[in-house]
C-alpha cells in the first residue's frame, strides 16, 4: 500500500504542478522527461538480466553472449520495422504496451478493470490533449499516420474513461457491500489515479509519471520479492544494462540530424522504448502470466 500512496501523490503532485506552471512547462517537459525515463524509467528493464539469468539458466559466458546478441537482435528489429513502417510500428507498440501495463495492478484485480488501467495511459490523454498527442506523434512518424492514431485515440478515450469510471465505482460499491471477490483497495486507487494522471496532465509528463513512478518501480518490487535478492544486488544487475543505454542515446540523437532537437529527442525515448519492450515483453510476460512465481 506504500508504493500506491507514493504513486497517487506523485500523481496528484504531476498534475498540479503542470497546471501552476502553465506556459513555463512545455519548453522543459521533454527533456525533463527524458532525463527521468533513462534514470528512473531504464532500470527496470535493465533487471532483465535476473529474470534471464534464473529463467534461462544462463551460467556459462557462452549462454550469455547467445542471450545478450538474441536480445539486441530483437531490438534491432524492432528498429528495422519502424524505419521501414512507422506508423504500423507505433501503432503495434501503443497496443502492446498497454497490454503490458494491465499487469501492473495487483492479483485479484478483475480483467476488465485491469485493462482499462492498461489502456489509460495510452487513450486517455487523447481526451483534452487531442492536438499535443498528434504533435508528438508527428515527431514519431509522418503527420497522415500521426493525424490517424490521435484522431482513433479521441475516438476511443470517451469510452475508455466511461468503461473506467463504471469499473472503478462498481468495485467501490462491492468493498462497501463488503462482498470478499471485489478489487483489491490499492488497485481501485492507483486505477483512479492513472485515470486522473492521464486525463489532466499533459501527455508526455502523464506517461513519464506513471512510466517512472508505477510501472517501474512495481517490477523492481516483484523482482526483488520473487528472487529474495537485496536492493544492492538489484541495483548492481542493473547498473551495467543501464548505463550503457544511457551512452547508447546521445549516439542515437547526433545520428538523428535531420531532425529537430525536440524530434530526435522523442524519437530516442520512444523507439529506444519500443526496441527494448519487445524483447523485454518476451522475457517477463510468462512470468507476469504465472502470477510472479519463478
Amino acid at each position: 500500500m506504500k508504493h500506491t500512496l507514493i504513486f497517487c501523490a506523485a500523481a496528484l503532485a504531476a498534475i498540479t504542478a503542470s497546471a501552476a506552471l502553465n506556459d513555463s512547462w512545455p519548453g522543459l517537459e521533454l527533456f525533463v522527461v527524458a532525463a527521468a525515463v533513462i534514470v528512473l524509467g531504464v532500470p527496470h528493464g535493465a533487471l532483465d538480466v535476473v529474470h534471464a539469468a534464473r529463467s534461462l539458466k544462463l551460467r556459462s559466458p557462452s549462454r550469455w553472449l547467445w542471450f545478450t546478441a538474441s536480445y539486441l537482435a530483437v531490438a534491432a528489429a524492432v528498429v528495422g520495422a519502424w524505419i521501414w513502417a512507422p506508423s504500423v510500428s507505433l501503432a503495434i507498440f501503443l497496443a502492446i504496451s498497454a497490454f503490458h501495463f494491465s499487469g501492473d495492478l495487483q492479483a485479484g484485480t478483475p480483467l476488465p478493470m485491469r485493462a482499462l488501467h492498461g489502456a489509460s495511459p495510452i487513450i486517455l490523454p487523447a481526451l483534452l490533449h487531442p492536438d499535443e498527442l498528434s504533435t508528438l506523434f508527428a515527431m514519431l512518424v509522418p503527420a497522415a499516420g500521426a493525424e490517424a492514431l490521435a484522431g482513433g485515440l479521441a475516438a476511443a478515450a470517451p469510452v475508455a474513461l466511461t468503461g473506467l469510471i463504471l469499473c472503478l465505482v462498481a468495485a467501490a460499491a462491492g468493498h462497501l457491500a463488503g462482498r470478499l471477490r471485489s478489487a483489491p483497495k490499492a488497485a481501485i486507487a492507483e486505477a483512479a489515479a492513472t485515470g486522473a494522471l492521464t486525463v489532466l496532465a499533459p501527455p508526455l509528463t502523464a506517461f513519464a509519471v506513471y512510466f517512472c513512478v508505477l510501472h517501474s518501480a512495481r517490477h523492481v518490487l516483484r523482482t526483488r520479492g520473487v528472487f529474495q535478492l537485496p536492493a544492492r544486488d538489484l541495483w548492481r544487475a542493473a547498473a551495467l544494462p543501464t548505463l550503457a543505454t544511457a551512452a547508447a542515446a546521445p549516439v542515437a540523437f547526433y545520428a538523428l540530424d535531420h531532425a529537430t532537437v525536440d524530434a530526435r529527442t522523442l524519437q530516442v525515448i520512444f523507439i529506444g522504448l519500443a526496441a527494448l519492450t519487445v524483447p523485454h515483453m518476451m522475457l517477463i510476460e510468462p512470468l507476469r502470466l504465472r502470477g510472479w512465481r519463478a
